[in-house]
Formats: C-alpha cells, sequence, structure tokens
C-alpha cells in the first residue's frame, strides 16, 4: 500500500506541479492496518486552482492510483474547504477527525463544522433514505437476495449517519436503536446469515430505529 502511494504522490507531483498544494489521507486509510483490499483509500488532494486541464495531465496516474490500490481522489481548492465544510458537515466531520497530511500544510487547520448544519445534513440524509427504505418494501418482501443487498447498503449507511446522530443528540438517543444497523453491517461483513423471514424482521427493525432517530432530530 505505502509503494502504492508514494507512487501516486510522485506522479502528483510530477504532472501538477506548483499547483499543488496539500495531499491529505483521509477515512479509513489514515488508521494503521489499513487493508486496500477491503475498502478504498479516501485521499484529498488540494490545488491553488481546480480546471480540468491540469486534471487531465494527472489522469494517469489517477486511473492507475485507483486501479491498484483503490485510490479515489478528491479536488479542492484551499478557498472550497471552508465553504464546503458548511455543505457537507457529516463527512467534514468525519475528516477532520481522522486524517494524515501526507504533502504540504494541513488544510483543514482552523475549519470548524456548524452542528446546526450538521443537524440539517443529518435529518436530510436520514428522512431520504427512509422514504426509500419504505417505497422499496413492496418490491423486496419475499425476496431474500434483494432484501440482503439492499440492507447491506441502507443499513451499513444508516450506521454511518446514526453515529453522527449520537454524537450529536447525546443521551436523547437510545444506544439500542444502533443494533439493526449493525446487524447490517455484521450481514455485509458475512458474519452472520439470515433466512427470508429474519431479513424482513431485520427491514423492519431497521425502518423502526431509522424513524426514531429522524423524529429525535
Amino acid at each position: 500500500m505505502q509503494e502504492h502511494l508514494e507512487n501516486f504522490l510522485s506522479g502528483l507531483k510530477e504532472h501538477l506541479g506548483n499547483n499543488l498544494v496539500s495531499v491529505v489521507l483521509y477515512g479509513s486509510g489514515a488508521k494503521d492496518g489499513h487493508d486496500p483490499k477491503k475498502s478504498d483509500m479516501n485521499v484529498m488532494i488540494v490545488l491553488n486552482e481546480v480546471s480540468l486541464d491540469p486534471l487531465s495531465l494527472a489522469e494517469k496516474i489517477i486511473l492507475q492510483g485507483q486501479r491498484k490500490a483503490n485510490i479515489r481522489p478528491v479536488f479542492w481548492t484551499k478557498g472550497e474547504l471552508k465553504s464546503f465544510a458548511d455543505v457537507f458537515p457529516v463527512e467534514f466531520s468525519g475528516i477532520l477527525k481522522n486524517h494524515k497530511v501526507i504533502y504540504g500544510s494541513d488544510p483543514l487547520r482552523g475549519i470548524r463544522v456548524s452542528t446546526k448544519n450538521l443537524r440539517h445534513q443529518l435529518e436530510f440524509e436520514l428522512a431520504s433514505k427512509l422514504l426509500r427504505l419504505r417505497t422499496a418494501w413492496a418490491e423486496l418482501r419475499g425476496d431474500s437476495y434483494g432484501l440482503e443487498v439492499f440492507l447491506i447498503q441502507f443499513g451499513t449507511s444508516f450506521a454511518h449517519l446514526f453515529q453522527h446522530a449520537q454524537k450529536l443528540l447525546g443521551k436523547k438517543l437510545k444506544p439500542d436503536l444502533s443494533l439493526p444497523f449493525e446487524a447490517c453491517r455484521r450481514l455485509k461483513r458475512k458474519e452472520i446469515k439470515l433466512k427470508r423471514h429474519e431479513l424482513e424482521r431485520l427491514y423492519q427493525e431497521v425502518h423502526d430505529a431509522a424513524t426514531a432517530v429522524v423524529k429525535a432530530l
């Protein structure tokens, strides 16, 4: 992993030159023991100026990084970071908590996430997924494969959002509301195998827990 990351960084320096300000690892890639076979390596690339022309110059190294090490870059200017932190407070709160600068200065220093904006995004994300959950029930009921795929996708997403909601709301959220979402994560990791009626019950539990979280927000 380290070799691929070093090659990726070297290619960015070569192709982007003085336009490259900082490169930051965030998410699981910033933790010790990260396994690129199991999860992506998220990389924030901060430029003085972002246009498609310099990105085209770095196209080869970007595609190689994606193919060889699951490197998933996002490109920002330093000026955009502060304003976009208000637009994506959930994502930025996670990035601020766990990131590692591998080139340049720390572009996240001094950035704060508004709890008001965080609450709004959480409410929007959770409510949108909850509505999709209700709509899909008629389509998926009785379909073991469809239920499992849906629960893995939506349940793990709910689990991530629940963690942020719990930090925001504290004791207003009962800890056991997380149990259905954690079951979805275990399903994704193949730690459990559920029959159709068990998947349907878990689906209902995810729905009820998500409803309670949205109501609390």
